[in-house]
């Protein structure tokens, strides 16, 4: 429950330092004066956004601060889980700084944290309900949600929705793998070619280079050997070559090397030289060898060049890369070999996984329907209740396709279409089409709630026909009955009392005060009737000091309270009667109470 409240400078109001109790906790005031920030700051305590403009006129910064003791061991336990800190023990202090350019902060027990983890703890211990909720319980999606909190099937219908999006993954990998396979097949043909000719012609790396330098040598092939036989003749073959006149040279200097040191290094580079020049014409030997052994090889290496051109200009790439492209090839080619013996073991594991889905969302029908029943019958006391005994509420649970087609059947002209459920978009893929469309993200239910007003009148959907004052008896009875079955702390009421009158009012605030039996609940309302049955009253007045207004809240209790109780029956004309009339309606709450 909300334990404190402290609020600086938001909207008109200055400061306010608030102690809440358990049970129903009323807020009253004129119209105007800013009893909407209350309910705003239990909002933006919950993660709601804000704007800058609610910071007070003239101040930087705005700061919104509320302490909860959490009683509920499991809620404590996720609140721990998500902030990492010991909230079963030391409460949760929220708080939310606002600052001018938007730089707001967030703040749990004094750690910083993300806006959505305050969303994720916010919706465990914070429910608003006001015109917008109201609203909302038209949507099926909202009916639905509301089935499952009372039949308490949240946690498996979470784990059913991790299911179905895991089976629609598969489905949709499965779809494309069909789609794709006459475009794979295509390019399986492709690739095999490719493949087959980049391997027959057994590409070497640098063999281009290497081939033209050859060829220029077989090209000059005439010249080349004329040259090397002269060399060869010149410098070894002769009577009197190069080589024998150094050798005989080095054999008369070498007899006086002795003698002098110049002697004896020119005979040692003489030796050199005349080694290196015997290597030089071996390799002028195998050169001439080569060329005389193939004459063939001119149109050989013409003919080898001519294809290395021929798949550089069809690949567009240099025959090095040529041999890269082949390995991408063969890696692509074994990549849509093993896509195809895939789809079988795809198509396998989709099969098991959607007979399991199928056994998840019975259990799922089951149990709604169960609860369904169970529900239709406590809202129809509720109603009674609440000022319409001869009121039903019938929740119907269809099979999705069976929800659809009544849809289909009875469209009104320039109404909104139905709304679907905002834990997961309906997926229709190729495969999925006709497998999976009896499912969504919530099971294969669609819940939709028939409101019968009338005795004699056959119930139609509540979306169709209820007026605002019924919509708000049917959220306080849907609400009263979830009471025991989901336990969000703080309940939040804003107005829920719009436009009723004093003898329902009474009943409203009976409703009210036994929800205040579970929960925390916060109401504001214009209803002395409704009021009469708070455990605590807030009352929220402004106020003009020194050219500015300001709002505050303060509680009410004893003569004060029945004032305000007089006020709201006869307005500022205040009467004997009325306070009589206020007293009275005091006692007689607090008498039924005890």
């Amino acid at each position: 429950m909300l334990r404190q409240l402290s609020i600086t400078n938001l909207g008109l109001i200055e400061t306010a330092e608030i102690e809440f109790n358990t049970g129903l906790q009323v807020v009253t005031g004129e119209t105007g004066v800013g009893k909407s920030l209350l309910v705003n700051s239990l909002a933006i305590l919950a993660g709601a956004r804000v704007k800058s403009d609610w910071i007070r006129r003239g101040c930087d910064e705005a700061r919104v601060v509320g302490y909860f003791s959490i009683d509920d061991e499991p809620r404590a336990a996720q609140i721990d889980e998500l902030t990492g800190l010991n909230c079963r023990e030391d409460g949760v202090r929220v708080e939310r700084r606002l600052r001018e350019g938007g730089r707001h902060r967030t703040l749990i027990n004094g750690e910083e944290i993300p806006l959505s983890m305050l969303r994720r703890i916010g919706a465990l211990i914070v429910e608003i309900h006001g015109q917008r909720a109201q609203l909302s319980l038209l949507e099926p999606a909202a009916q639905l949600d509301v089935v499952d909190r009372f039949a308490s099937l949240m946690p498996q219908r979470k784990a059913f929705a991790e299911a179905y999006r895991a089976v629609v993954k598969r489905a949709q990998e499965i779809d494309r793998l069909l789609h794709s396979q006459r475009e794979r097949n295509d390019r399986r043909v492709f690739l095999t070619h490719v493949l087959a000719e980049l391997e027959e012609a057994e590409l070497q790396p640098g063999e281009r280079e290497s081939l033209e330098q050859g060829l220029g040598l077989l090209e000059e092939r005439e010249r080349v050997l004329s040259t090397v036989s002269e060399t060869l003749h010149e410098l070894l073959d002769s009577d009197d070559s190069v080589l024998d006149r150094l050798s005989r040279r080095e054999r008369e200097v070498e007899v006086f090397a002795d003698l002098h040191a110049g002697l004896k290094e020119f005979v040692s580079a003489i030796g050199a030289a005349r080694a290196s020049l015997d290597e030089g014409l071996r390799s002028l030997q195998t050169t001439q060898d080569d060329l005389d052994r193939d004459p063939a090889a001119l149109e050989e290496s013409r003919s080898r060049l001519d294809r290395l051109v021929e798949l550089e200009e069809r690949y567009r790439r240099t025959a090095d890369e040529l041999i890269r492209y082949r390995e991408e090839v063969r890696a692509e080619l074994d990549a849509i070999v093993e896509g195809d013996e895939q789809l079988p073991e795809l198509q396998a594991a989709f099969d098991t996984d959607l007979a399991d889905l199928a056994k998840r969302s019975r259990t799922l029908t089951r149990r709604r329907r169960a609860a369904a029943k169970k529900l239709s019958q406590s809202i129809g006391t509720a109603l009674g209740d609440l000022g319409m005994p001869a009121a039903t509420l019938t929740v119907s649970v269809d099979a999705v396709a069976e929800a659809d087609d009544k849809m289909a059947n009875s469209v009104v002209p320039d109404e909104d279409p139905m709304i679907q459920s905002d834990d997961e978009p309906r997926t229709e893929t190729g495969l999925a089409k006709g497998r999976l469309t009896a499912f969504e993200a919530t099971g294969s239910d669609r819940v939709e709630f028939l409101f019968g007003p009338n005795p004699g009148e056959p119930p139609r959907p509540l979306r169709r026909i209820a007026s605002g004052g019924e919509l708000s008896r049917v959220m306080l009875a849907i609400e009263s009955e979830l009471a025991t079955a989901d336990r969000v702390p703080v309940l939040v009421f804003d107005e829920i009392d719009s436009g009723v009158g004093g003898r329902l009012g009474t009943e409203i605030g009976r409703k009210l005060r036994d929800l205040g039996a579970h929960h925390q609940v916060f109401c504001v309302t214009h209803l002395p009737q409704v009021a009469c049955f708070g455990a605590d009253h807030f009352h929220v007045d402004k106020s003009v000091t020194r050219g500015r207004t300001k709002t505050e809240v303060r509680v009410l209790t004893g003569e004060e309270r029945e004032r305000e109780l007089a006020a709201m029956i006869r307005g500022s004309a205040e009467s004997a009667t009325s306070r009589t009339e206020a007293r009275e309606m005091l006692e007689d709450a607090l008498r039924e109470t005890t």
